[in-house]
């Protein structure tokens, strides 16, 4: 039991002596020196990472190092901006807990170049005694650059789509749109189902507005991300929109197959009938002729005119008098011509009923009922399928 106190005072006193000669050093891991980070919609998280070691090893807890504390302090032009508590407790993005490593995550509060470094309290044995000391990192340099970011215009959260979609987004740079040229930027959708990346394709810039396409394997839910990249100093910084959520649906052809039916039948219906026209057979005295519908013919001083949709004649003689001939009637008329009075036989022989052809027009108009009850209904059927196919993008 004497030798092991010895042995244990032996060994506190070459660790007092060896920590009394030691090479202290705060090393900051993370970030590196130069390393730039974009700030696009909000602030970037820049994680603080650093660690207290002794000849280069970071050394094991109550063995020399009774208590420890960092703390990183962040500068701007000279001017102390922050000071960052520093945690080994496995929170704060620290990953382990009492392993010599010291996490935070820090927010710069603006752009710009800053300078940051970690300062090191530590409770140190020494000679058999606990003595506080300070130790202080070197300064490195890290930059927070603006970066365009990308806010999905179209399609529009929670809207019915069709499996092939156009997209469209704007690029900005503090909520303005960023027009500047700029050969480095890259911008891409990424279509996710389940947490799941599915599918993804190129967007194309003009001016601050990206557009493209992109084809969903199928039906379903998906969540949709745009995904804007820029070169800063060598460095690819990124920036993406917010997750919007879609649901892609089938394209309804229902009401535009009833719509077409309803067509066919409506070009099969008859069309309305032109109206009947007749051709006129009229014999006065010895002359027999022909009268088209509407047509004036001057026979012996009668004048004979053929009606366009009656099987009648008018005929009038020269002393004015005028007399309406149905068909096969036929009747004598007089009138004085100089002093001798003159006989004509009028006969109305036959009326021949004519009808023309429809036109294309009129089989394209609704002139009868039936026609226009099923071009009504076609109608409608095309515009309830309209107003389905605009609640899907």
């Amino acid at each position: 039991m004497m030798r092991f106190s010895i042995f244990s005072l032996l060994l506190t006193s070459l660790l007092s002596i060896a920590s009394s000669q030691a090479n202290w050093q705060v090393v900051i891991d993370q970030p590196k020196e130069g390393e730039v980070f974009g700030w696009a919609q909000t602030s970037p998280s820049v994680t603080i990472q650093a660690s207290l070691q002794l000849n280069g090893k970071i050394p094991l807890p109550n063995e020399i190092v009774k208590r420890l504390f960092l703390t990183a302090q962040v500068f701007a032009n000279d001017r102390l901006l922050d000071n960052v508590p520093l945690w080994d407790d496995g929170t704060h993005g620290d990953k382990k807990a009492k392993d010599g490593i010291f996490t935070s995550t820090y927010n710069p509060p603006q752009t710009g170049e800053f300078r940051l470094r970690v300062r090191a309290q530590a409770d140190l044995v020494q000679n058999g005694k606990v003595v506080t000391k300070e130790f202080w990192s070197n300064f490195l340099t890290f930059q927070v650059v603006p970066v365009p970011y990308p806010r999905l215009i179209y399609p529009e959260p929670a809207s019915k789509t069709r499996t092939t979609l156009s997209v469209r987004a704007r690029l900005l740079v503090n909520n303005e749109p960023f027009e500047e040229r700029d050969e480095t930027l890259q911008a891409r959708i990424i279509a996710q189902a389940e947490g799941k990346k599915v599918t993804e394709a190129t967007l194309r810039r003009k001016g601050s507005v990206l557009t493209g396409k992109i084809t969903l394997p199928r039906r379903g839910e998906y969540q949709l991300l745009v995904i804007v990249s820029v070169q800063r100093q060598g460095k690819t910084l990124q920036a993406q929109s917010e997750l919007v959520t879609i649901q892609a649906v089938h394209i309804p052809i229902f009401w535009l197959i009833v719509g077409c039916f309803l067509i066919a039948i409506y070009l099969l219906l008859p069309p309305k009938e032109p109206p009947l026209r007749y051709r006129h057979q009229v014999r006065v005295g010895q002359n027999r002729f022909i009268l088209e519908a509407g047509e004036r013919r001057s026979v012996n001083g009668i004048e004979v005119v053929g009606a366009k949709d009656k099987p009648e004649v008018t005929v009038q003689t020269p002393e004015g008098l005028r007399k309406i001939f149905q068909e096969r009637q036929n009747q004598q008329l007089s009138w004085l011509e100089g002093n001798q009075r003159r006989i004509v036989e009028v006969t109305y022989e036959r009326a021949e009923p004519l009808r023309d052809k429809p036109s294309l027009f009129s089989r394209l108009l609704p002139l009868t009922l039936w026609r226009f009850v099923f071009l009504a209904i076609a109608l409608l059927s095309f515009a309830y399928w309209w107003h389905q196919l605009q609640q899907i993008r």
